[in-house]
Formats: structure tokens, sequence, C-alpha cells
């Protein structure tokens, strides 16, 4: 997330870089008003994104030749490049940067704004967690998660007293100048907590949740042991392993609508290479080609109990390149509970895919 903030203490609407090829609307959901998304495969600021970035500033900023304005940031590579000298020239626009390798000392915002933000940003994740251990946190809850912390930390007192070092902290102390929270007799020492975090002056109570990762989500259960003895297959048994196999494929692409084409609305087959090894989901396309040339797909995750799928809350952009073929119409099982109301089965095997669960 990139922020911008004025000297009399309000914040712009921040810009945020999601590590995809291309950028979708709702990857902005939940977002504080007047965001801006961009899309990088890396998920970092670079020469090219920034620009843009420095655009969606500019047009909130209200700059003009006749109104100028003054910018300051650091010097990183992706900030200095001549587009953005020539696009803040033509705005009227002053770029002043920080000396290298001095921010800790210059620059404000690193401790009145971006540290209470990152505080109250893992607490919303520890709570979302928590109130959620069926699933994790994708890219499509960072915006509404951020969105709160946001509006927390980019306050007219924080923003004012960066520049003073008085900045406030998350739970309401005032750091001194060398981050301590001055007391009666001098500046009190932070009580180590569990797993070094830091709890605050002794007595006080503290402003982190410390929560294990099993009660977030629980450690998979290790697969029984085998005793390391192989043993050999006669020649019978191994013909008859390769008839089932022959018999299996042909059992599937008799069952598969290879040729087809996808369109909204079927449940389609997708491959992925994962290094060495290709990785097949299954999905349902709940969108029109875009522009790009792509679907959006919301996938579907196999149970390891009754091997039927279920939706997921996963949605991505897919290249008709990666549709292997065109599920049937699936069986829809009703159950006890939600995840077995909602699951389905196919008319086919997928013996020779790599299906993960």
């Amino acid at each position: 997330m990139c922020a911008c903030v004025s000297a009399t203490g309000h914040a712009l609407p921040p810009a945020y870089i999601f590590p995809r090829v291309n950028f979708k609307d709702h990857m902005l959901h939940g977002a504080p008003n007047g965001s801006k998304g961009f899309a990088n495969p890396s998920g970092w600021m670079n020469r090219d994104l920034f620009p843009q970035v420095l655009e969606h500033f500019i047009s909130i900023m209200n700059v003009s030749l006749q109104n100028p304005g003054l910018l300051i940031m650091d010097n990183h590579d992706s900030h200095v490049t001549l587009n953005v000298i020539d696009l803040a020239r033509q705005s009227g626009l002053t770029i002043l940067t920080f000396p290298p390798h001095c921010s800790h000392r210059m620059q404000p915002l690193d401790v009145s704004v971006f540290g209470p933000f990152k505080t109250y940003y893992n607490q919303r994740c520890t709570e979302y967690l928590l109130a959620h251990r069926e699933k994790g946190i994708t890219i499509y809850e960072v915006a509404s998660i951020s969105a709160i912390p946001f509006y927390k930390a980019f306050t007219i007192e924080n923003i004012q007293a960066g520049p003073s070092g008085d900045a406030p902290g998350p739970s309401g102390d005032t750091p001194g100048p060398s981050g301590d929270t001055p007391g009666p007799s001098g500046p009190a020492r932070a009580t180590p907590g569990p797993a070094g975090v830091a709890l605050g002056p002794a007595g006080a109570s503290p402003s982190i949740i410390i929560v294990s990762p099993e009660a977030i989500k629980p450690f998979s259960t290790a697969q029984p042991r085998t005793d390391g003895k192989t043993r050999a297959k006669n020649s019978n048994s191994l013909d008859e392993e390769d008839e089932a196999d022959e018999q299996s494929n042909n059992d599937t692409d008799s069952e598969l609508d290879v040729e087809k084409d996808p369109e909204k609305g079927d449940f389609i087959m997708t491959e992925f290479s994962s290094g060495k090894d290709k990785i097949h989901y299954v999905g349902k396309i709940i969108s029109d080609v875009d522009q790009d040339g792509d679907f959006e797909v919301q996938f579907l995750k196999r149970s390891t109990k009754t091997g039927n799928f279920f939706f997921t809350e996963e949605i991505c952009s897919v290249s008709p390149a990666s549709v292997v073929f065109v599920l049937p119409p699936p069986k829809e099982h009703n159950g006890q509970t939600k995840r077995q109301q909602t699951s389905f089965s196919f008319d086919c095997t997928f013996n020779n895919l790599s299906v993960p669960h």
C-alpha cells in the first residue's frame, strides 16, 4: 500500500499494489473510499507503476502550474525516474527527497502513521483468522481488512505529530524522542512478553493478542509410516493394473467433452504448472471473456472424506489456454452441514489428474 498525507493532517486515499498480472475491480472490495488499485506480479512498487500512482495522488491534490505543490518522499529507485520528474513538472509539483539511509530520522510517517497502522492491521488479521478458521486471508480480503486500520492510524493527530516525534501509539501512549513512554520518574521500560512481544510498562495490559498458530489452523495429521519394505509384483498383477489403468483412461475420455468451447456457467478442469509438476483445479466460469481474453473462475475444493467438491471464495482470472476440458453438469448433494449442502459430484473420474483435496 502506498499512502500520502498533507501537512494539514489529511490523508489521501491510498493506492494498493496486488501481486497479480492484471488488476480486477473486486480486489478493492471494502477499501477506503477513493482508493486506487494496481497490479504487479512481484507485488512491489517499480518504475512503471509509480507514475500511475503519482497521477492518482495529483488528481486529488488539486495542484497545477498556477497552484504548485511540494511532495516529500524517499529516493527509492522507482521514485526518481525521468517519467516521474516530467509528470511532476507538468503538474506544478516540486519533489524533495530525503538523503539515503536517513528515513529512520527524517521520515516522520514511519513512526507516527505506519507504525500504528501495522499494529492495527495485525490485530485485524488476528481477529479475522479467529472468526474464519476454515480459511486463510487472500488478496481479496486485504483491502477490507486494512480499511479500519487505515482510518484509525491516518488521523490528524498522528500525521501532525510525526515531525515533532510525539506521535501517539496504538494504545494511546505518547512516545518520547527515543521511543519510550515518559513516566513520573523517567521513561518507563517495556516489559518483554511471550515471543519477544513488548507488553508495555510493568503491570500494563497487553495491546497485542498472542495466539498460537494451532488455534488458527490446526496442524495436519501425519501420514502413517511405512516399513520401508518393497514387495515385487508378479507379471500377472502388473498386466491387470495396466489393463485397469487403460480402462480408466478410456472411461475418462468417453465421459468428458474435450472439444466443447468453455462459456459462462460451465464447470471446467484447469491446469497450472508448479515447477515440473502439473496441478489441476475444478472451477466454474462466472463471467464472460473480458478485454484481456480471460474468464473469471470460482474454484472448488475436493473433500477428503466424500470426494465431492464444494465452492470456495477463491476467484481468479483464467485464460482459455489453461482450460483442459469442460466437465459434465454436476449432481448436487444435500446434507446436514453447510458444506455438504453445497457439494457437487461429476459423472467422470479424475484418476490420472492431480486434483488436490
